[in-house]
């Protein structure tokens, strides 16, 4: 009864990283597939396709005629559905993933559920009592084959070569070509759906009338290795339970109304579920668990609801030590307790919602499209793509990535000649009498989509020859085979390798590195893609050890956008007369902080920045360099329309700090205090010789989504004072700022919620830094600064801010799960800045857009008279507080 009765702890969220074992066989769903229910054959909702960071749109809508049964099922570019036509019939589709159209459908009478499981270019469904194959192509579904019909059959599962299935009560694993048995289970008392795991297999059975165990067995030979003690049920567990594992816990959950009849529960909370830690020990006794929606598993962390008598709340529960932690405290996170929860490495998704779980921050939500609600149902993530899925109804989101050319170009080489080496490595087999393998290298055939013509001649000639009992496997032969086959994926992407090679001499270097990063992709350490990076380095780079090739390409992407230089200095050049004294200050510089900070300091130089860092996370410094160039991109277009009043071209010194770690011990040797919560910050010249930003910048994606709203906010700072053509500013007054200090902190914090789009080189107005607008739309009127004082406060009001942070305010928070903030005025007066310069900038069809601009250069000038908020823009800050607050709400929901 722990998970009833445990109360959910309100602490810090648990940091969840990065899983620290690799996934065992069918425990996470590959990238670009989702090939059973829950994904993968542990049926958990874990999968390894790239997490979408980014907020996606609705690429289509599409009504289903009939009801659409369990999860869309998903290969590369496919998606097969199982559809209940009516009482009589049901269907199986295949459809494209791009726009969701029709490839073809089989439809046949049936009063059972139709249940799916895919494989390459292979669905094998449930149709009646029995298991059909069909496979398909761009063009049709063709029928294959069908299992002999038996009184009962369960749903399929289908993991490689194999189909797993209860059939008559015994758990049979079969070829999934022909539904020839491999093995079934002793007893003929199993039911629901197995799971797959390792080299294990889990399902329920029944111990005798009423009681049921939980059986674990192995995947290669059936045989039994260990079963639970049984527990008695309410009622006959039909064949939608299902098995669940991931990590060490596994879950069976019964659909269909039964309930663990020998445990009492409070009112309205049936126990419907039981949970075990693997591995299964011989008669361990399941704890009963109240569970109404699937969960989401992996060897991190536990994400599901619970059942309450009164409630429904959604909980994570770490897989190693204490801090379980309710996530629906917000009213409006109740309702993702009634998804089921996909993991994505560091992110999980609750339908339209990605949460970062580092953290428990939201890092975008859809509520809707257009004037239609999104569905509420499980999220399947397949390549660019989320699928969603109600009864009558499938949804598409997408994110707008760029095409990416010389990666289509690479995977269809690379699929077209390993059907190639397939197709004659299944010939010698059936040569070699080896027709086992023979089999199984024709199925790989058909996923890559081999003539069908070819691949029936096979199957033929595989039949004939099995009935003919006296022909034997020449084993030389087959082990040569064997062997072949165990090599070739090294072998083809040596052969990738040699094209990409072979541009160096005749394509652009942009078409020869993104081929590395392809080769790099499928094999991280490739020897040969990896010298070739290092030969592409720019001189006077010596690359730390362990070198990262993926990183560097990064850099060479990064400098290639960019005109770049790499700046040296030594003492000589302060007696060379030709040096003008720009150039001599920044050499200064660099050999000041090479003494002051690490020797092997590099200053990278373009027109509009000067990089100092060591560059031992070529990444970090490559996404610093291009995100750094479209901030500036983006500061100039908004002031573009602005008189030009000077033309500063000297370039803004930005410190790059190779980790977190260094960032905050070279802020405390600098005096800086307070920067635990940040992650930069702008030093200007009444403090330092050269203004500067200092900040790390993480070389992972889902890191540099977190603090790229830092790196624009300084960088702000920093462009208004050294490079905006606008005004020259009075250096002191724009420090002092006697009054309406709000317009620093709040146009910086507007740029911060830009979107940069690093590969397309683009950037618009968004929400990425959620956070400021959720304060201002979270907050009760009380805990909101009064909009007429925020107008009107000086710097000095901001600096008693900075020192006194001790008073709390707590608002509930509608971006970070869980708890909401815990936060102080200082952090209001932030939040608050930024949604008025935000207001100002985009609301009523930018009415105050060039005042807003004006302003800022007012401030920066130091004319006083023309900081009067309401005389500046012909409204009072009173007035426009609830349009702000109502702004807020509409950009979060």
């Amino acid at each position: 009864m722990l998970l009833l009765t445990t109360a959910l702890a309100q602490g810090p969220a648990p940091i969840i990283g990065p899983a620290t074992e690799k996934p065992r066989e069918g425990e996470s769903a590959p990238p670009n597939c989702w090939y059973t229910p829950g994904g993968n054959a542990a049926h958990n909702g874990t999968t390894s396709n790239a997490a979408h960071l980014r907020r996606p749109v609705v690429a289509w809508r599409l009504k289903i005629d009939g009801e659409l049964v369990g999860e869309p099922l998903v290969w590369d570019d496919y998606f097969a559905i199982g559809v209940r036509v009516d009482k009589k019939k049901c269907a199986m589709q295949v459809r494209r993933l791009a726009d969701g159209s029709l490839v073809g459908e089989r439809r046949l009478n049936s009063t059972s559920d139709p249940v799916l499981t895919i494989w390459g270019n292979e669905v094998c469904w449930r149709v009646g009592q029995t298991l059909e194959l069909v496979r398909f192509n761009d063009k049709i579904v063709k029928f294959v084959k069908r299992m002999p019909k038996a009184k009962k059959v369960g749903q399929p599962l289908r993991l490689g070569t194999s189909v797993y299935a209860v059939v008559d009560g015994y758990l049979t694993r079969m070829r999934a070509t022909d539904f020839r048995r491999e093995w079934r289970s002793e007893s003929n008392r199993y039911t629901g759906s197995p799971a797959l795991m390792g080299n294990r297999v889990y399902a329920l059975c029944q111990a005798n009338a009423g009681n049921y165990l939980v059986a674990e067995l192995d995947r290669s030979s059936g045989a039994q290795i260990a079963v639970t003690s049984s527990v008695s049920l309410s009622a006959v567990p039909s064949d939608q339970t299902r098995v669940i594992v991931g990590g060490n816990v596994l879950f069976v959950k019964f659909d269909n109304g039964a309930v663990l009849s020998d445990y009492v529960a409070p009112a309205g909370t049936p126990l419907n579920a039981m949970q075990l830690e693997l591995p299964i020990r011989a008669n361990a006794k399941p704890k009963p668990v109240s569970m109404p929606v699937l969960p989401g598993i992996d060897s991190r962390m536990l994400i599901r609801t619970l059942s309450r008598p009164d409630e429904r709340p959604l909980a994570l529960f770490p897989a190693k030590g204490k801090g379980d932690r309710r996530l629906d405290a917000c009213e409006l996170h109740r309702p993702l307790a009634d998804v089921p929860p996909t993991i994505s490495g560091g992110i999980v998704y609750f339908g339209a919602c990605a949460v970062d779980l580092s953290d428990l921050k939201v890092l975008w939500r859809l509520f809707r499209d257009g004037d239609k609600p999104l569905p509420p149902s499980r999220a399947i993530p397949v390549g660019q793509t989320l699928l969603l899925a109600t009864s009558t109804e499938l949804v598409a989101l997408r994110q707008d990535a760029p095409n990416d050319a010389v990666t289509d170009e690479l995977q269809n080489t690379w699929i077209e000649q390993k059907r190639s080496m397939l197709i004659a490595l299944t010939d010698r087999a059936v040569r070699a009498l080896d027709l086992d393998l023979a089999v199984d290298l024709l199925a790989q055939c058909r996923q890559m989509n081999a003539d069908e013509t070819w691949a029936t001649k096979r199957d033929k000639d595989i039949t004939k020859k099995r009935r003919n009992k006296r022909l034997r496997a020449k084993a030389s032969e087959a082990a040569a085979i064997r062997a072949e086959r165990a090599t070739l994926a090294g072998v083809l992407l040596g052969k990738v390798h040699k094209q990409v090679a072979g541009w160096a001499e005749t394509r652009p270097a942009l078409d020869v590195r993104q081929g590395l990063r392809y080769v790099l992709g499928k094999q991280p350490g490739h020897a040969k893609a990896t010298a070739m990076v290092r030969a592409m380095l720019p001189k006077g780079i010596t690359p730390t050890k362990p070198f990262a090739p993926i990183d560097w390409l990064d850099f060479i992407d990064a400098t290639s956008h960019t005109d770049v230089s790499f700046l040296e200095a030594s003492i000589d050049d302060f007696s060379n007369d030709k040096l003008d004294s720009l150039t001599l200050q920044t050499k200064q510089q660099l050999l000041e902080w090479r003494r002051r900070w690490r020797p092997d300091i590099k200053a990278l130089q373009s027109e509009r920045l000067l990089l100092f860092s060591p560059i031992t996370q070529p990444g970090s410094l490559a996404k610093a360099l291009a995100a750094g160039e479209l901030v500036c991109d983006a500061l100039e277009a908004m002031f573009a329309k602005m008189p030009v009043v000077r033309n500063d071209t000297r370039p803004m010194m930005v410190f790059i700090y190779p980790d977190r770690d260094e960032y905050l011990s070279e802020s405390k040797k600098l005096g800086v205090k307070s920067v635990s919560w940040t992650a930069g910050y702008y030093s200007n010249m009444l403090n330092e010789t050269v203004a500067k930003s200092r900040m790390f910048v993480p070389s992972d994606d889902s890191g540099f989504v977190k603090v790229l709203p830092t790196l624009a906010h300084e960088l702000t700072h920093q462009w208004l004072m050294d490079r905006c053509p606008a005004f020259t500013p009075d250096r002191v007054a724009s420090m002092v700022g006697p009054k309406s200090f709000w317009i620093v902190e709040g146009f910086a914090s507007l740029v911060g919620q830009f979107e940069f789009d690093l590969a397309r080189r683009t950037s618009r107005l968004g929400s990425n830094d959620s956070s400021r607008i959720d304060m201002v739309a979270s907050a009760k009127p009380g805990q909101l600064i009064p909009w007429t004082k925020l107008a009107a406060m000086k710097r000095l009001d901001f600096d008693r801010f900075v020192a006194n942070q001790k008073q709390k305010i707590s608002i509930a928070s509608s971006v970070h799960l869980g708890q909401g903030f815990t936060t102080t005025q200082l952090a209001m007066f932030y939040a608050q800045s930024a949604m008025l310069a935000r207001y100002l900038y985009e609301a009523e069809d930018g009415r105050y857009r060039h005042k807003l601009l004006d302003f800022v250069a007012a401030y920066y000038t130091g004319k006083m008279d023309e900081l009067d908020f309401e005389q500046a823009f012909g409204v009072s800050a009173k007035d426009l507080g609830p349009k702000i607050e109502a702004h807020a709400k509409m950009l979060l929901y």
